[in-house]
């Protein structure tokens, strides 16, 4: 497994400067579920084709769900796990900045399109991971990351989000 942010660690909601606590061994883990027993998928499967970029962004369900009634919004701390598939012959690198996103930030968000203009993140640091089969990345998606322009077959990866409702951190819920 790589280690895609040593320094940047879970958020809690739009905080996402603050360190995940040190907690004990998880405990459980379950598929997220709806107070009246929807299940959310466990997982997904990303086929990201030739030509095409995921733009710069960033995922906190407990920020963007807000409002919407959904169980997740009231987890602490969100974390994401990628699986990869298949690599491409070039290109699909993920880029994650050290920047966790800011209210401030909402004037970068692209009209009418996906993300935020590359200039939000001017000045943070930059690591840069170039795919490979069987590799395994455990990210804080609450910082801004992208999926560089895949050239050749597709890249192919299954994902999860993993959410912790408190600081104990030994209880987890997972979707997709």
């Amino acid at each position: 497994m790589r280690a895609l942010d040593p320094a940047g660690t879970p958020g809690r909601g739009e905080r996402g400067a603050h360190r995940l606590p040190q907690g004990g061994c998880l405990s459980a883990a379950s598929v997220a579920q709806e107070p009246d027993a929807r299940d959310y998928a466990a997982s997904v499967v990303r086929i990201h084709a030739d030509g095409v970029r995921n733009p710069l962004h960033n995922d906190n369900i407990m920020r963007d769900a807000q409002g919407a009634g959904l169980a997740l919004t009231d987890l602490a701390y969100q974390l994401s796990c990628v699986v990869c598939l298949q690599e491409c012959d070039a290109g699909g690198e993920l880029r994650m900045y050290r920047k966790p996103w800011e209210p401030v930030d909402e004037a970068y968000k692209i009209q009418d399109g996906l993300g935020y203009d590359e200039a939000v993140v001017d000045g943070y640091p930059c690591h840069e991971f170039t795919p490979q089969a069987g590799d395994i990345y455990l990210i804080n998606p609450t910082r801004y990351h992208s999926i560089e322009r895949v050239t050749g077959p597709d890249r192919l990866t299954m994902s999860f989000f993993m959410g912790f409702a408190d600081d104990a951190l030994n209880s987890a819920v997972v979707w997709g």
